[in-house]
């Protein structure tokens, strides 16, 4: 055998090695950015809002929202529907959609606010939640977190600034791409 041949193959295989490592390095910061849901959106949802307290806010982890799924504010015991509000803006797209029937809490009123998945496949989403204790406050925390408070479709003008004694706690839950 020739001893030239047997060096070039051990030439060949170190550059693919180094070729090998390169590709590596290329897709690794790909890789670690794909997020997995690691829950279901009412479960989540759910926890964030039993967990925020008012005046400060919490992300919560990334979730899947299942194909034509709707997620309305009644399924949230632990807070009054009329106090909970999605807001689908920052998602973009026609995706996710918000709506909201407002009322201000007199506890006879019926009101929810409600998202729903209008895409043909299952959708990655995550979630803000801002509480405080009445709309005025939210709004100020809204705006001393950077969030324009007029921004938000999901809510009439006249919600901002009422101060309403019905609400204990009032929060808006901001849906975000994951």
């Amino acid at each position: 055998m020739n001893q030239r041949g047997q060096a070039f193959s051990v030439f060949e295989l170190m550059i693919a090695a180094i070729v090998a490592v390169a590709i590596l390095f290329v897709l690794l910061p790909i890789i670690t950015n794909i997020t997995t849901p690691t829950g279901d959106a009412p479960t989540t949802i759910g926890n964030a809002l039993s967990t925020v307290s008012a005046g400060t806010s919490t992300d919560t982890a990334p979730f899947e929202v299942k194909q034509n799924q709707v997620i309305n504010s009644s399924l949230f015991s632990e807070i009054d529907p009329c106090s909970v509000y999605f807001d689908a803006t920052a998602f973009g797209g026609k995706q996710i959609e918000a709506e909201a029937d407002f009322a201000i809490p007199t506890g006879d009123m019926e009101c929810t606010s409600r998202f729903k998945n209008a895409s043909s496949a299952p959708v990655k989403a995550k979630a803000i939640v801002f509480c405080d204790t009445s709309p005025n406050a939210l709004q100020s925390t809204l705006d001393y977190a950077g969030y324009d408070s007029t921004k938000l479709t999901v809510l009439p003008a006249d919600f901002w600034g009422t101060e309403d004694p019905g609400y204990s706690k009032v929060c808006v839950v901001i849906l975000k791409r994951a």
